[in-house]
């Protein structure tokens, strides 16, 4: 069963970072420069997990925040979804 996923994670080096975002962004939405949303079911979570632990040191983080199918249903989104390279917030509520 597909779920909700959001995840952010802090990495210090600029390369890394840009490696796991790429990687990211193979399996949800980015939101910010470190904010993803991801439908994913335990398959592609495993997979995006080995992935990135490829990429991963001890002294970075990742949270990932699963979401129940009631929670997702009360998201409330203030704004429109900017375009591509567009800086426009959008204020998301969980």
């Amino acid at each position: 069963m597909r779920r909700l996923y959001v995840i952010c994670y802090d990495i210090a080096d600029r390369r890394r970072l840009a490696r796991v975002a790429k990687v990211m962004e193979g399996f949800g939405e980015r939101v910010q420069e470190s904010l993803f949303e991801c439908q994913m079911d335990e398959g592609s979570l495993r997979t995006m997990q080995h992935a990135v632990a490829s990429i991963w040191t001890l002294m970075q983080t990742m949270t990932l925040l699963p979401a129940m199918r009631k929670d997702v249903a009360a998201i409330q989104v203030d704004g429109v979804k900017p375009a591509p390279g567009n800086a426009a917030p959008v204020w998301k509520f969980l």
